[in-house]
């Protein structure tokens, strides 16, 4: 399942992605026989609800009423069957992302309708509410949160698992008169979409897993730990850390020991360029490793950031974990409800206690769990950061022993499974363990992708493999590829440590070193905004020494006194979609002047050097000081990518 770390966020398609889907609209044909409950709701869409009993048991009274969303097939002809499309959480709304789904898994929609519903207490489909579960509060705060909101739920409370979920999908296959479906999840959604195989495997004609749940899990996300070393090894690959670590895993585990003993703190500078106090842990920490598999800018500045911090500069590492978890006030529960993820695991996932436990013998069993894991399968972590994969639970009430989900055998169908290179919260393990029980599955691990690989990708690899899947040809291999955000330099803790760049004129290299690692780190930090609340939003960021940058990141940000290296503050306008900026540089005589950026080419006046046309990308590369600069055809990339994982579900699970 996904796990807590960043805020909900609302997909936004590329404008070529929009025209595409207005044209759909117009072009794709209305279904002959629509079912009487659907009902127009504007661009090819038919909407309506379906009702579900709370409890199919019959024990506890009520009735759900499920959201979904409707789309014909992308070209004239005859309806053979339905895909339908599972988001991930447990608790994000899926409606919001219907048109993300309609571009995603056009391959497949040549003939079948895709259809699109919100799971039972998420969205439209009686979303559950309840306060301060978001990891804006403080750990022993959620447990009590969690405490009440189940007291809230009452007898309704063991009524929002994954078992129930896969009887609503086959409600709703019912209700639209179909005999054989495609069902595709993401994340926390395959975990549903196998159990409905399990369930109702007479329905199934294929399955698409990306970033796979299996249906059983370990509570302490094992899985999780083994992959994240392989992570950090593969984004200090093809020699990209060099000048950086020699060992970004060996980093992570020196900085653990160190907040074991002592938390960090520091200062660190907020949107509105004031400085605050800052301290962090070792649970910051993980959280801010595993938000890397949805964050490539988090990645990418993680091996330098640590190592700033064992080389005794906190600044980097505490304005990066602000980063990876930035909240800005609580997620409406109809896109994503904290609650229904507190009812789904806590009521089903494995925990290091019975069930029936006394809530005061919980702490007991769950260090005693945690003591029976042998170190190294933690490493480069501890066990007090396992421990925060389940102890939000411990208040939870006494319940007995959820039912599994039960069902058969998996059916023997064609299976197309996705695993992102860099993805810890699901890692290539659980896929290869789904994988090896269809006999027709086929696996496609994606280089230097994260979790969720369909919205992450940007080679092109996870779309061709859909095109291969349900054209039923052989499922072809993704090439090795390189990182779209290659590692970050070590951020300069004085301007005595910026060294200038090879080549350049007399008397400018310093100069052109520290505009360029500035320009370089603002738009890093516009791409990680876009990344989060999407290319059209109006944002504010801090500098990493001091001031702020704001506005639009597909569009123009304006920096005022900028600083990423101390004592040099960059002020004027950046525009990221073209690689361009106008640009002043305040501080010593050695760095100062005025230049216009275009392309990573500097023409202007820094240090009293006249300058035409410098390529300080090409210099920054040659310099062997680590890293490398982006490419203009990778920001066009990193700007798609944003566009597409604007409404990606937060990493906000227990587990």
């Amino acid at each position: 399942m996904e796990r807590r770390g960043s805020q909900v966020r609302f997909r936004l398609l590329a404008l070529v992605g929009a025209a595409w889907l207005c044209a759909l609209a117009v072009a794709a044909p209305a279904r002959a026989q629509a079912p009487s409950f659907l009902r127009d709701c504007g661009r090819g869409w038919r909407c309506g609800h379906v009702a579900v009993p709370l409890d199919r048991g019959g024990n506890v009274p009520g009735t759900l009423q499920l959201a979904l969303k409707v789309h014909p097939p992308l070209t004239r002809g005859p309806v053979n069957g339905a895909l339908v499309a599972l988001a991930g959480g447990p608790g994000q709304a899926a409606t919001p992302l219907a048109d993300d789904f309609l571009y995603s898994y056009a391959p497949a929609l040549r003939s079948r309708e895709l259809v699109v519903f919100d799971q039972r207490g998420t969205g439209h489909s009686g979303a559950l509410a309840c306060s301060g579960l978001g990891i804006e509060t403080t750990a022993p705060q959620r447990r009590r949160n969690a405490a009440r909101c189940a007291a809230k739920l009452g007898a309704a409370r063991p009524f929002y698992t994954t078992r129930d979920s896969a009887d609503d999908i086959e409600s709703i296959r019912r209700a639209l008169g179909v005999d054989g479906i495609t069902v595709a999840g993401t994340s926390y959604g395959t975990k549903v979409a196998l159990a409905y195989a399990k369930r109702h495997p007479g329905h199934v004609e294929r399955l698409v897993l990306d970033s796979v749940v299996p249906l059983d899990e370990h509570p302490f996300m094992l899985p999780t730990f083994g992959r994240i070393p392989v992570m950090l090894r593969d984004e200090c690959s093809l020699g990209l850390c060099r000048g950086i670590t020699g060992s970004p895993v060996g980093d992570v585990a020196k900085l653990v020991k160190r907040l074991d003993r002592r938390s960090l703190a520091g200062r660190v500078v907020l949107p509105s360029g004031r400085r605050t106090r800052m301290r962090i842990d070792e649970e910051d920490l993980v959280s801010t490793v595993i938000a890397g598999d949805l964050d490539p800018t988090v990645l990418a500045d993680l091996p330098g950031s640590v190592k700033a911090a064992l080389r005794g500069d906190a600044g980097p590492i505490l304005r990066l974990v602000r980063r990876a978890n930035a909240v800005e006030g609580e997620t409406p529960p109809e896109i994503f409800s904290d609650a229904l993820q507190f009812a789904t695991v806590c009521e089903e996932a494995p925990l290091p206690w019975p069930r029936t436990a006394p809530l005061s013998e919980r702490p007991t069993d769950m260090r005693a769990a945690l003591a029976a894991i042998p170190a190294s399968d933690l490493y480069p972590f501890s066990r007090i950061a396992a421990r925060w994969a389940v102890e939000d639970c411990l208040l939870w009430p006494q319940a007995p022993q959820p039912p599994d989900v039960g069902g058969g055998p998996l059916p023997d169908v064609p299976v197309l499974i996705y695993s992102g290179q860099d993805d810890v919260r699901t890692p290539l393990q659980q896929a290869e363990e789904v994988a090896a029980q269809f006999p027709r599955a086929s696996l496609v691990q994606v280089p230097f992708t994260g979790h969720s690989v369909l919205s992450a990708d940007v080679s092109g690899c996870s779309t061709r493999a859909l095109h291969d899947f349900f054209g039923d040809r052989p499922v072809r291999e993704c090439g090795r590829g390189i990182p779209l955000f290659p590692p970050a330099p070590v951020p300069p803790p004085s301007l005595s440590h910026v060294h200038g760049l090879h080549g350049a004129p007399r008397g400018a290299g310093l100069a052109l070193d520290a505009l360029q690692l500035t320009f370089a780190d603002a738009i890093s930090e516009a791409i990680a905004t876009a990344l989060t609340v999407g290319p059209g939003a109006h944002v504010r960021v801090g500098g990493l020494r001091a001031g702020r940058m704001e506005g639009v990141p597909i569009g123009r940000m304006r920096l005022h006194g900028y600083s990423y290296v101390p004592r040099v503050r960059v002020s004027g306008t950046i525009r990221l979609a073209r690689l361009d900026g106008t640009l002043t540089v305040s501080g010593p005589a050695s760095v100062r002047g005025s230049v216009r950026i275009r392309k990573w080419r500097v023409t202007g006046v820094l240090a009293g050097v006249a300058l035409h046309r410098f390529p300080i990308a090409k210099a920054f590369a040659a310099s062997g000081r680590g890293g490398r600069a982006l490419a203009p055809r990778e920001v066009r990339a990193l700007l798609r990518l944003a566009a597409r994982r604007a409404a990606q579900a937060p990493p906000r699970s227990l587990r």
